[in-house]
């Protein structure tokens, strides 16, 4: 399973390192992005929270919509590497290993979600300017989600028209489906861990 890490460790570096200050200020970028919504957000708020100066901002991002785009990616980048190290973990049950992957994928913007009264607008300007990116995580993620499932050999049915991937994609489908029905993380694990102890069992 090594080789998954590095799969994934070499798409993250290959689309660009980003330096610990650089990540710091975007990850609280976007925490501000949730709190006070995308269009009252100013570089201003977002450079006091972060302690970088305004001018810091402009001269790395240019406006507040590439900021935007540059937080979303980070984030999406972390969950990435933070699936592919549970993915990479030796353990018996693939229930529990697919249900942390889906965890740390989802249930970190799902906390943000249930803390902003801003959830409905942001979900919306996401989709229109990191909805692209959002499917390429999602589907890089699905690797991870199909390696897991041959190496604790789901399916188990002997019908070959069945495959991991179709499983994956499957649970790729049910993923975002309950996301979008959850108003909080531990609904979305709950319903996840549902739908895991029937599709693992195919």
């Amino acid at each position: 399973m090594f080789t998954i890490v590095i799969y994934i460790v070499n798409i993250v570096y290959r689309e660009g390192f980003v330096p610990e200050e650089v990540d710091h200020t975007l990850l609280t970028a976007l925490q501000v992005f949730f709190r006070y919504g995308y269009r009252k957000t100013s570089l201003d708020d977002i450079a006091q929270a972060a302690g970088v100066s305004r001018q810091t901002l402009y001269q790395r991002y240019t406006n507040k919509e590439k900021l935007f785009v540059a937080a979303v990616e980070v984030k999406l980048k972390k969950s990435l590497m933070d699936c592919a190290e549970i993915a990479d973990a030796d353990t018996h049950n693939v229930e529990t290993q697919l249900l942390k992957m889906f965890d740390v994928w989802c249930g970190p913007y799902l906390d943000l979600l249930e803390l902003s009264p801003h959830a409905s607008e942001i979900m919306s300007v996401s989709n229109e300017l990191v909805g692209d990116c959002c499917e390429e995580n999602q589907a890089k993620i699905l690797v991870l989600v199909d390696a897991v499932l041959k190496k604790h050999n789901v399916p188990r049915i002997k019908d070959k028209s069945v495959t991991s991937q179709n499983i994956a994609e499957t649970l790729g489908y049910l993923g975002k489906g309950i996301f979008h029905q959850c108003d909080n993380r531990k609904d979305f694990n709950a319903k996840m861990t549902m739908a895991l102890s029937v599709i693992c069992k195919i």
